[in-house]
């Protein structure tokens, strides 16, 4: 049986109202499938292969560090929240190996903390607070954020997480 273009219109309007099920809405029902005491074992030695490495290499596992260079952002910003210098980071430029973020204090002083990237140590930090940072109490100001950012970013490594390599 041929249809006429006319009629081609039809059939995707009869295919959506009569469907391919009986009831629209209900489910199938749930397939039921029994192993045989052979089959379970096969199942489960299956699934042991698939955890287990034939390999030498250890098996992932979550680690705990001292810190991560991708923690940085959110040690920083918790840091203002919970350090004795509070404050809000207002910029931040996060390299490979650098990091600079540009905060305000709860004074509204502006500041700024440069961390630097140390192969097998914990990064560097150097920051100023204030427009005239030399003054004593600028650079306690800015010895307290440091402070406040490196017991942030362990607090940040103490948790778990997948190692990055």
């Amino acid at each position: 049986m041929r249809l006429s273009p006319e009629k081609w219109v039809l059939v995707p309007l009869a295919v959506s109202l009569g469907g391919c099920t009986a009831e629209i809405g209900v489910p199938a029902p749930a397939a039921s499938v029994e192993l045989t005491i052979e089959a379970q074992r096969r199942a489960r030695d299956v699934m042991a292969a698939a955890v287990v490495a034939d390999s030498e290499e250890p098996a992932l596992e979550l680690r705990s560090a001292e810190w991560r260079w991708g923690d940085l952002e959110d040690a920083v910003r918790s840091a203002g929240r919970a350090g004795a210098v509070r404050f809000a980071v207002i910029n931040a430029r996060i390299d490979e190996d650098s990091a600079v973020f540009e905060l305000e204090t709860m004074a509204h002083w502006p500041a700024v903390i440069h961390v630097v990237r140390s192969p097998g140590a914990f990064p560097l930090m150097t920051s100023a607070v204030g427009p005239w940072p030399s003054e004593a109490h600028a650079r306690r100001q800015a010895s307290e954020i440091e402070q406040a950012v490196a017991v942030a970013l362990r607090a940040w490594g103490r948790k778990p997480a997948l190692p990055t390599n």
